[in-house]
């Protein structure tokens, strides 16, 4: 981890150097542009060397650019990951299994939670479309991951209450060892990067659908342009869509099909 810290240190400080080569170039180049004559000091010829780069210069700004996007987005990620990490560390081991029954309710899952003795291991179970999933919380928000035997332990118990997947829910990381080993099999692995993504996103909300009769009114009338009223035909007592123009203008509908002018 702290060789990775370096490293991402070292790459910000080479984006940085050559950031400021760049902006002393295109500085010089500037300059170089209102030089009346061709200098003779030493100055002067520096600022004439380095405007002639003007070219290069201007290609790599916009390299530079996308580098920079890259780097404030991956500030932004630990930003959002360290947050996460520390909400969700504060929480008890059984506040955290609440918390990740409530993501899955989220996603449409009806869950359950089984806890107490006997349970194998198993902490929730989430059923969606028929589908049962056998789910383990595992807080470890310090230094600990989830190793390689975690997941082959969670493995067993998914064939021991003959369920078609589970999922592995932690606050923390997984090993290398225990990503590689879930490969192929149904078993998906929540970590804390996983959960702080999706709690950037607010659950989706379907809109309701609009009255037909409300849009109609909303509408103004396609022969004169003036405002739609709702009426009731005095035979029947039905409803209609009829111009507030009426009787100079005669145009009426149906409250869900356009009608014509009579």
């Amino acid at each position: 981890m702290k060789r990775r810290k370096r490293e991402g240190r070292s790459i910000e400080e080479q984006v940085a150097a050559i950031t400021i080569f760049v902006a002393v170039v295109l500085i010089a180049a500037v300059v170089r542009l209102f030089q009346g004559s061709v200098p003779t000091d030493l100055v002067g010829m520096v600022i004439n060397g380095l405007g002639q780069l003007w070219v290069p210069a201007v290609v790599s700004t916009a390299i530079l650019v996308l580098w920079w996007r890259h780097i404030l987005r991956a500030h932004k990620s630990k930003e959002r990951i360290a947050n996460t990490q520390a909400q969700l560390g504060a929480l008890s081991p059984e506040t955290f299994e609440e918390w990740s029954a409530k993501r899955l309710s989220d996603l449409g899952y009806t869950v359950r939670r089984t806890g107490g003795q006997g349970d194998h291991g198993v902490d929730l179970i989430a059923s969606r479309a028929g589908v049962d999933t056998v789910v383990q919380c595992k807080r470890y928000a310090g230094k600990r991951a989830v190793g390689e035997p975690d997941v082959r332990d969670l493995f067993g118990v998914m064939h021991h209450h003959a369920a078609p997947e589970a999922i592995l829910i932690t606050a923390g990381w997984f090993t290398p060892q225990a990503r590689e080993w879930a490969k192929g099999k149904p078993i998906q692995l929540w970590d804390v990067d996983h959960l702080s993504r999706a709690l950037a996103v607010p659950p989706a909300t379907v809109a309701a659908p609009a009255d037909t009769l409300t849009m109609n009114l909303a509408r103004a009338c396609p022969q004169c342009g003036s405002a739609l009223a709702e009426r009731r035909n005095r035979r029947d007592g039905s409803k209609f869509i009829g111009c507030s123009g009426f009787p100079s203008c005669r145009y009426t509908e149906s409250a869900s099909l356009k009608g014509t002018t009579t």
